[in-house]
């Protein structure tokens, strides 16, 4: 008898240890796929979370510098699947999973696609390697209005 209870213990403990409550992580994953045209296009990113900092600018207390490489969103940066072949800045990139990175300025954004997804976003300067560039091009800083 002792060994049945013992038993239903466990079961019942397993049980519950297995419901264990998520906690929303600090930056919550999204994604988002379209078809435009014939290219299948997805992208998987994290959303940073402000806690009270400004996103762009000069000072310590700002999400990204001004005129630093940013492994563009959070976590594990932000990928853009493409089927097939497509233009972007009169470039033409092949079909693939790319990292999106970025350098932004008040007034334009260095924006590049990377095809190494595993570098170390933390060490960007350290780790990045020109010839895993899949296109970079420059666009205009377009302000947006302010909802967060």
């Amino acid at each position: 008898m002792k060994s049945v209870k013992t038993l239903v213990f466990l079961v019942l403990w397993a049980v519950c240890a297995k419901s264990q409550i998520t906690i929303p992580s600090p930056s919550p994953f999204a994604s988002v796929s379209s078809r435009v045209g014939l290219t299948n296009v997805s992208i998987e990113y994290y959303r940073p979370k402000l806690r009270g900092r400004q996103i762009f600018g000069s000072d310590d207390d700002v999400l990204v510098s001004y005129g630093k490489l940013w492994r563009t969103g959070a976590a594990d940066g932000t990928v853009i699947s493409l089927s097939t072949a497509v233009k972007i800045g009169g470039k033409v990139v092949p079909p693939g999973k790319y990292l999106i990175l970025t350098i932004p300025e008040k007034e334009h954004w260095k924006f590049i696609l990377y095809s190494d997804l595993l570098i170390d976003g933390a060490n960007l300067s350290g780790t990045y390697k020109k010839e895993n560039v899949a296109l970079e091009t420059t666009v205009p800083a377009i302000k947006t209005c302010n909802t967060v």
